[in-house]
């Protein structure tokens, strides 16, 4: 039996599938094996990430996302399908929190790997490919993984550092809030759906008003500890994609910014549009469980981005990242192109290769 480490305050496992997992793998794992339920650990200068489990394995440390999904779940590193709705990969999110346990570990005089994981319950289908196709499993898939040693490129053994690994997180950890959202200006945060060093983007809810709409909000945090040059060159990447939008003006087929401020509390930028439940175009053409587009859609869609295109480049704008991840699809089959983090306007300073990491899909770069 696997040795559970709770923090104090924890509220314990939400819903039944996390307890079937806690116990699960509590139950099931070695005494050589560890088991950390519901923590967050403090990014520095950004909003703590929450961590559903973490497995100390004798030879590498897993994170695993639980995700109570039953059914058909397909996609690629973009976008996944989940018994037809879509949803943005959510492997990259739990990627960035093995790198963030992994500093907050620190050095433990061995190298040592953090592996990313995601398990649904048992039953459903993982039908996932990409860079991710390994990291998806069903419980008991997900059971025999962490115990597979073989399938890592570089295992350590750690089994020896556990104890002082298990002190690093609960000192850089508090127990998991599970009341406690996080609120922007009048949205409140449901879910995270991408975050790197930072940058973060969620989808909310109007918090004082009853609306089911869904928003999109994606925020930038700014260093007080950046020199005057790259200060300005931060904020004018921050800025870019609202003042983009601002000079094209509104048009059908195009994601429209409903808000974009700064927090000054945190020294933090946000942007607030609206979002569509239907993915993007990137889902329609690569996710075979996808409805097929009629040719008619087919036109419809090309008619809208056309018409967005002929818009902006009436401006003197150029998108530079055009791509069906970064075409919205709504209800009605209509386009939004959205996304205009690396568009070229005449400014003094360029945001190209600062916006590196935004870059979607190479093979719709021109020549």
């Amino acid at each position: 039996m696997a040795e559970l480490v709770t923090l104090p305050g924890v509220s314990g496992p939400q819903g039944p599938f996390e307890r079937l997992v806690i116990c699960t793998l509590k139950d099931a794992l070695p005494s050589t094996y560890r088991v950390i339920p519901n923590i967050e650990i403090k990014q520095a200068g950004q909003p703590a990430l929450e961590y559903d489990v973490i497995v100390l394995a004798p030879h590498a440390l897993y994170v695993v996302e639980l995700k109570e999904w039953y059914g058909r779940v397909t996609g690629d590193d973009t976008e996944w399908l989940i018994n037809n709705t879509p949803k943005r990969c959510p492997l990259w999110l739990v990627n960035l929190k093995c790198k963030v346990l992994k500093g907050k570990i620190g050095p433990i005089g061995v190298p040592f790997w953090v592996e990313p994981l995601l398990a649904i319950p048992d039953g459903g289908q993982v039908l996932v490919s990409g860079n991710w196709a390994d990291n998806v499993h069903t419980l008991s898939s997900m059971l025999r993984v962490v115990q597979d040693s073989g399938r890592l490129k570089s295992p350590a053994n750690i089994g020896t550092r556990h104890k002082d690994i298990v002190s690093q997180i609960q000192g850089g950890s508090a127990a998991r809030r599970r009341d406690h959202k996080r609120r922007i200006a009048g949205y409140e945060i449901v879910e995270a759906i991408w975050a790197d060093e930072g940058e973060a983007e969620y989808l909310a809810r109007r918090a004082l008003i009853k609306d089911p709409s869904v928003y999109r909000i994606r925020t930038w945090q700014l260093s007080p500890y950046l020199s005057e040059p790259d200060r300005r060159q931060r904020e004018e990447v921050i800025r870019r994609p609202a003042e983009a939008i601002a000079e094209i003006g509104r048009h059908p087929n195009l994601l429209q910014i409903l808000a974009f401020d700064k927090l000054e509390e945190s020294n933090e930028f946000y942007e607030v549009t609206e979002w569509s439940d239907y993915g993007t175009l990137h889902g329609f053409l690569k996710n075979s469980e996808r409805e097929k587009l009629t040719l008619r859609e087919r036109l419809h869609i090309a008619r809208g981005v056309a018409a967005a295109l002929e818009s902006v480049h009436g401006r003197g704008l150029v998108h530079r990242n055009l791509c069906p991840e970064t075409i919205l699809i709504d209800v009605d089959r209509n386009p939004r192109v959205a996304d205009f983090d690396r568009a070229y306007m005449d400014r003094d300073i360029t945001v190209f290769a600062a916006t590196e990491s935004r870059r979607r899909n190479a093979a719709y770069v021109p020549p």
